[in-house]
């Protein structure tokens, strides 16, 4: 094995593996991204509750 000789051809091929790979890997992370609410979401649903109408409903 040499070192330090890498011809462009060789450097380009190494840069599209390496491109390949981390645009494959993005793509896995996206797809795993969970559906529903977020953290944020459920943080805040202590901070209000719903209004009931009504008489005498929204006094304080």
């Amino acid at each position: 094995m040499t070192t330090g000789n890498a011809t462009p051809v060789e450097i380009a091929a190494i840069t599209a593996v390496i491109s390949g790979l981390l645009a494959e890997e993005g793509e896995a992370r996206r797809e795993e991204e969970p559906v529903g609410t977020s953290a944020w979401q459920r943080s805040q649903r202590a901070l209000r509750g719903t209004l009931q109408p009504g008489p005498g409903r929204w006094v304080d």
